[in-house]
């Protein structure tokens, strides 16, 4: 199948965190799905059962193709032992649902180049049908060499649910992993072993300069553009000040946008060194287990009183037993200050923020969701860029575009994810997961 994809190379911690969030949509979303997993030849992912089990009873059906048997079958949960072949180490996820269709294969590279060079999967997607076709049909043939009393009723089930485009709602859930796993295969970039140097290792070389570069001259004239405005607000406000004619109210109003372009330009180059210091070094401390009950309710309190003089709720949900997550503890409170502050930004008075953690496979999901005005669906794929601002009809837009950015690139700096789920009117979700830690 791997010629009918565009690769590239992505962490293998992030492919899972990205095939979790999409079985996690099509549970949430879909009980008429059918999911086709193939799992290479490793006894771990024995610990995926209880998950497996629990997906099959919220969709139609579950196939799992596997070298060994790993599973137990239950009523929507078909297990077939196919043999060994060249790829034990590829992962394949295909779903089918009413509303799209997809294809997702990870193929983890051997550490040949020693041992201390970072674990990477080459990675595929797509939701063509010249690419679902295919490996629906692989699927089919393996599992029903395996089973041939499955071959009726897949046979129907993958008719009834023939492949499809995503629709506006699918691709709303989906595009930002699949940004966040795009944003991924660049960091990886920088983990290549040195190799025998050719003329295309040049000429791709220059190519990849060339390239950061122009995005190099792109930033600098977005940041120019960025600290020239609240200047130019700043200049006019003075030279009005100092006219002989203006009046002491006049006075009071252009003091206010004096002190408010200055309290912007101050929260952009404070964002602007925030993020350019997480860009060039490592994450702010080793990863080291963290338990939630122990971070979350401080930096909630912290904010409690913020939202109050709003006339908004904030409040936490965090269990106690939760499993603790392998991250840095100093990142995760950045991330939980950022996402709370913009869901107080966004929430109108009356409004309410949670902040709830549940434990989710191998990984445990924060989400900060808030009853705020929302975000548009075509702003979604566009919510982590760089100085990017939702336009806003009933509030100001406020913020300097980064808040995101740096959550998050802190999260993919620790194996971490994000995903946005939002409605007009009714509110946003964030949904972050954090790798768990080893007992």
């Amino acid at each position: 199948m791997g010629d009918r994809f565009k690769p590239f190379l992505a962490r293998p911690e992030t492919l899972r965190a990205t095939s979790r969030a999409l079985t996690d949509w099509v549970t949430q979303t879909h009980r008429e799905a059918i999911v086709l997993i193939r799992l290479p030849n490793s006894s771990v992912w024995a610990n995926e059962a209880p998950y497996y089990e629990s997906l099959s009873r919220s969709t139609r059906a579950v196939y799992i193709l596997s070298p060994e048997s790993l599973f137990t079958a239950t009523s929507n949960l078909y297990c077939c032992t196919v043999p060994n072949n060249n790829h034990q180490e590829e992962e394949v996820l295909v779903l089918l649902t009413p509303e799209m269709s997809c294809v997702l294969v990870g193929q983890q590279l051997d550490d040949t180049y020693g041992t201390s060079a970072p674990s990477r999967s080459v990675t595929f997607f797509s939701y063509n049908r010249e690419a679902l076709d295919p490996a629906l049909e692989i699927f089919q043939t393996l599992a029903v060499q395996a089973r041939p009393q499955l071959k009726t009723q897949l046979t129907d089930g993958i008719a009834t649910l023939a492949p499809r485009p995503p629709s506006p709602n699918a691709a709303a859930a989906i595009v930002p992993q699949l940004i966040q796993l795009l944003d991924s295969a660049v960091q990886q970039k920088q983990h290549l072993q040195r190799q025998t140097i050719t003329l295309e290792d040049l000429q791709q070389t220059n190519a990849e300069l060339k390239q950061a570069l122009e995005f190099k001259d792109s930033f600098m004239k977005t940041v120019s553009q960025q600290l020239c405005n609240p200047l130019t607000n700043i200049k006019t406000a003075i030279q009005l000040l100092r006219s002989p004619r203006i009046k002491e109210g006049q006075k009071s109003r252009y003091w206010d946008v004096v002190l408010s372009e200055c309290e912007q330009q101050a929260s952009l180059i404070n964002s602007l060194m925030e993020l350019t210091s997480i860009e060039e070094s490592a994450p702010e401390g080793e990863p080291s287990p963290v338990a939630l009950f122990d971070v979350v309710p401080g930096v909630v309190s912290t904010y409690q009183a913020v939202a109050h003089e709003k006339g908004i709720m904030l409040a936490y949900t965090v269990p106690s037993a939760l499993p603790k997550v392998m991250f840095p503890e100093a990142s995760l409170k950045t991330i939980l200050v950022k996402l709370i502050e913009n869901g107080i930004h966004c929430t109108p008075d009356g409004g309410k923020i949670w902040v709830i953690a549940t434990a989710n496979g191998q990984y445990v999901q924060i989400e900060v969701r808030d009853t705020g005005i929302g975000i548009p669906p075509d702003s979604i794929p566009k919510l982590f860029d760089r100085f990017y601002r939702v336009p806003r009809a009933k509030m100001q837009s406020g913020g300097v575009g980064l808040g995101l950015t740096i959550v998050q690139t802190l999260l993919l700096q620790s194996g971490g994810a994000i995903s946005v789920r939002s409605q007009m009117g009714m509110g946003s979700t964030f949904s972050l997961m954090l790798p768990q830690a080893d007992e």
